[in-house]
């Protein structure tokens, strides 16, 4: 925590390092981590209070009340998509796929935009890559006809990356 310029008053949180502040992760997920530590290091808010806001978040998530644009995940793409190979793993690469296959330029050092949706199959070799949809055809879907959110994978990343932080905020692993 530092102060802001000239106004002691005011403290201004600033992290790094954290796993949930990185551009990987969805705008839900920054927003929820960050504004979980500000109420706990700024406002001084009891640990049991930080979570229910947690947990709230998650109850949210869950019930699908979060909008799409909070859960658009992106990547940069390092180079182009033919050198990635056939069997690559990587979802933003799957989702830059997608967008070629509908005519889009992609090249080296594009942003991908791309949202995980429940699955189509239960085929488990192809469950994680079949999630994946650009956010950009996902949007061009009709209103009837787009592919359900996950909010359940938007979940588990919320919950990991406070797994991952509450020992080293709380000293201890939480529950």
């Amino acid at each position: 925590i530092s102060s802001t310029l000239g106004d002691p008053i005011k403290p201004k949180l600033k992290i790094k390092g954290l796993q949930f502040i990185k551009r990987d992760y969805c705008v839900f997920v920054r927003e929820t981590g960050e504004e979980f530590l500000n109420r706990l290091m700024v406002q001084m808010k009891s640990k049991e209070e930080c979570f229910n806001y947690l947990r709230d978040q998650l109850a949210e998530l869950i019930r699908g009340q979060v909008p799409a644009d909070k859960l658009v995940l992106t990547k940069k793409l390092s180079k182009a998509l033919d050198d990635y190979g056939e069997g690559a793993t990587e979802l933003h690469v799957a989702a830059g796929r997608q967008l070629q296959a509908a005519g889009e330029y992609i090249s080296p050092g594009d942003r991908i935009h791309y949202l995980m949706c429940e699955p189509l199959s239960t085929d488990k070799s192809r469950l994680l890559m079949e999630r994946v949809v650009a956010e950009k055809l996902w949007r061009a879907a009709e209103p009837g006809q787009q592919r359900r959110i996950d909010f359940m994978y938007y979940a588990e990343s919320l919950a990991s990356s406070f797994d991952m932080i509450g020992p080293q905020v709380f000293g201890e692993a939480n529950s």
